[in-house]
């Protein structure tokens, strides 16, 4: 799951929207945020579980698809 940042949506993306990714089990969510160039990332563990990662920059292999590569720098460059 992908989901852009946005300023009318700022604060629900974290308190609404990122709970109900969790709740549905969707083994990746990323949080784009092209104004600050940054992206937050969860990654559902075996346990069910999802830890937090923070990228500014560089290649990120997604754990839900391997062998699938986004550089951020060329995102961001869009």
């Amino acid at each position: 799951m992908v989901d852009i940042w946005s300023p009318t949506t700022d604060n629900e993306d974290l308190t609404e929207k990122l709970p109900g990714y969790q709740a549905r089990g969707d083994a990746e969510i990323w949080l784009l945020h092209p104004g600050e160039r940054t992206l937050r990332a969860w990654v559902r563990e075996a346990n069910g579980a999802y830890t937090e990662w923070h990228y500014r920059s560089g290649s990120i292999e997604l754990s839900a698809l391997p062998n699938v590569t986004i550089d951020l720098d060329e995102l961001f460059r869009l």
